[in-house]
């Protein structure tokens, strides 16, 4: 069941880099979490997530980000000085809408994902931190050993 999500979530065509999606399952529960710029694909993941089998019930805290001005000027920022630096464009086409995802909340910037070393997930933080208009950054990118 659980693979089966995973890879429902991910062939997404709307999702993209500034959306994060996750899920938890509990029992025949599964819980989504995330945010996302476009109310359909939080919409197609529940329906995804509920099309499982096995899936009894889907509960939905997938979250709208805003859609302003300034703050889709930092995620253009952003997505350009993670996936414009030659160090870091092996992970632009990781998976879909690639493996940094950026989110942005009058410009607070979250970073989710993963990345293969420490350093690779401190570039990417020093990338973002050199974005005009951000405010803070929260970074939750996992090393994949």
């Amino acid at each position: 069941m659980e693979r089966e999500i995973h890879r429902s979530l991910q062939a997404l065509p709307d999702f993209g880099v500034f959306d994060y999606l996750a899920y938890t399952v509990n029992g025949s529960t599964v819980v989504l979490y995330g945010k996302v710029m476009n109310p359909d694909l939080r919409t197609t993941a529940c329906a995804l997530a509920g099309a499982a089998l096995g899936v009894a019930g889907v509960v939905n805290k997938i979250t709208l980000l805003p859609n302003s001005p300034s703050d889709n000027r930092i995620r253009l920022a952003v997505l350009g000085a993670i996936y414009g630096d030659p160090a870091l464009q092996r992970y632009a086409l990781a998976v879909t809408g690639g493996a940094i995802h950026i989110l942005v909340e009058s410009g607070r910037v979250t970073l989710e994902g993963e990345v293969e070393t420490l350093s690779d997930a401190r570039r990417v933080v020093e990338r973002v931190e050199r974005v005009q208009g951000v405010v803070s950054i929260s970074n939750h990118l996992v090393i994949d050993n």
